[in-house]
């Protein structure tokens, strides 16, 4: 696209000029201008750096939606006052512009820079809503109200959960303090030993726990203000991996340079991170940014550096997560910019070497972790703590099985069995008293028949339960439900043996049956191993 002619950009010097102030004290936008006349927004480039350079607009903050804004300045105003300056603009002779290294290049339309310039107006003048910013956001509240359930199911006092610990500290009971701790690890939290485990995810999660509702407001304030500004920078994709690689790397260094530190929790590496990319963003792209933008910019960041350096001071703050988080941040940045703006092998350049900074974060965990002495102490500790957990678990598991055997098994078959040795004792006593079928009682055989089926019933229940009851994990007490299992079929066995002489019209020796003793014999040897089972 061809430039605007002299005379057409003369025109738009004052035409700019008398804008500015029709809108003072407000800002005057371009955009808005070029949307509402159809005049094209490139055209307003050339003029607008001509005035700026000149000392006759300023510019003033940028706006979302509205893109950057510019002002009159005294100078500005005196030239529309004056109609000799006015007829000198009017010819196009503005003043030489001012020798600064902060001064952009010109830019001519078709040429690199143009097209750069133009594509970074209109991301940063982008009207859509910064989705990747809303969705971490979101992401926090809801990994920190789910963190808030479980305090509160596991008798966390809100109080705690709320602040962090912050405050009354010496109120909390240390058994109160250890569930907190519990609950962030559970949510996400990381220490060096969780890698020794291998829950190499925590190396992200922790970065969406927070210690509190100021840690989490703080963080939270952070994202919000500065989220949208380096999505529209970066774009959606390369600032969400820009937000993930700053947050590996704080975790990374804090694991690497403190070992037995305490757990890590918050966004804070994530946000030093998208810090250190601004500043990168700035400085390679400053030849396509206004000077003042720039002197803004490093005011901003000069503050904003100040800041976290005071805060990375304070107790129970990671400095290495900060400072991992930045290095990351500000590594990450330089690919990611040939990435954005490259065209060919540089923009795969850029992602190549985009892709290499979270590998590298990773590998120099690994490294240390395979050679650092602290880390061997660390691997000893968890297999101690694998051990005692080992045994702890052994333990419920072994309560947890007796509990059940008694109540589902054992104290259902020991009912049964008493029921089954009275009848059993008594029908066993009738056969022997009355061998003779013609000489036994019809209505004593009758109900005692009737005792051994309904007692039957009980035996075939009871097993029922103790088959539906296992296997049981702890081998003792399957040991003994196998006992009481083959106790009751037995059990059953001579009732229904008992049953059929009972029936039997022919003469009954018990010294001459041998099926009958026998299984007399085998069901006391049960009874002994049964009744040794503790209640």
């Amino acid at each position: 696209m061809s430039g605007p002619s002299p005379d057409s950009n003369a025109d738009l010097l004052e035409t700019i000029l008398r804008r500015c102030a029709e809108a003072a004290p407000a800002p005057w936008y371009p955009k808005t201008y070029a949307e509402t006349t159809g005049t094209p927004r490139d055209s307003l480039d050339r003029p607008l750096e001509q005035l700026r350079l000149a000392g006759l607009v300023r510019l003033t903050d940028w706006v979302q939606g509205l893109g950057q804004g510019y002002a009159l300045t005294p100078e500005g105003a005196n030239v529309l006052e004056s109609p000799r300056l006015l007829g000198r603009l009017r010819d196009g002779k503005l003043s030489a512009p001012r020798s600064s290294p902060e001064a952009p290049l010109p830019f001519h339309p078709g040429t690199r820079l143009y097209q750069q310039r133009a594509q970074l107006r209109d991301e940063m003048d982008d009207p859509r809503p910064p989705v990747i910013t809303r969705a971490l956001l979101l992401a926090n509240v809801l990994v920190f109200l789910a963190g808030f359930a479980l305090a509160i199911h596991r008798g966390v006092p809100d109080r705690l959960y709320l602040t962090g610990g912050l405050f009354h500290a010496a109120d909390i009971a240390v058994q109160e303090q250890i569930a907190y701790s519990q609950v962030l690890h559970e949510t996400g939290s990381i220490r060096a030993l969780d890698l020794v485990a291998g829950q190499w995810w925590r190396l992200l999660t922790y970065a969406f726990v927070h210690g509190g509702l100021i840690h989490l407001g703080m963080n939270m304030s952070g994202l919000y203000l500065l989220g949208p500004i380096l999505e529209r920078m970066w774009g959606r994709w390369r600032f969400l991996a820009l937000y993930l690689t700053a947050a590996l790397g704080g975790s990374c260094t804090a694991v690497i340079v403190r070992p037995f530190g305490p757990a890590l929790v918050g966004a804070s590496g994530a946000l030093c991170g998208m810090l250190a990319s601004v500043a990168v963003w700035v400085f390679l792209n400053r030849r396509l940014l206004e000077g003042e933008y720039v002197a803004a910019w490093r005011r901003s960041l000069a503050a904003n550096f100040f800041l976290i350096v005071l805060v990375s001071l304070l107790p129970q703050v990671s400095w290495e997560g900060h400072l991992g988080g930045a290095v990351a941040g500000l590594i990450i940045a330089v690919p990611l910019n040939y990435h954005h703006f490259g065209i060919g092998w540089r923009r795969l350049l850029g992602l190549a070497g985009a892709a290499i900074v979270p590998l590298a974060c990773l590998g120099a965990v690994i490294y240390v972790k395979n050679t650092g002495k602290e880390w061997e102490e660390l691997s000893a500790a968890f297999r101690w703590q694998q051990m005692l957990q080992e045994i702890h678990d052994q333990r419920v598991k072994a309560e947890r099985d007796e509990g059940d055997f008694q109540e589902r098994v054992l104290a259902p078959s020991r009912e049964a069995e008493k029921a089954a040795l009275r009848v059993q004792l008594e029908a066993k006593g009738f056969l022997d008293e009355y061998a003779e079928p013609e000489r036994r009682p019809e209505k004593k055989r009758n109900e005692l028949l009737d005792r051994l089926a309904h007692t039957q019933a009980l035996l075939a229940e009871a097993r029922q339960a103790a088959a539906g009851a296992g296997p049981y994990e702890t081998p003792p007490v399957e040991e003994q439900r196998q006992v009481v299992l083959q106790y009751l079929q037995e059990r059953e066995k001579l009732c229904a043996l008992v049953a059929h002489y009972l029936k039997d019209r022919r003469h009954f020796l018990a010294d001459d049956n041998r099926a009958y003793e026998q299984q007399w014999r085998q069901v006391a040897e049960l009874a002994d191993r049964f009744r040794r089972i503790r209640p």
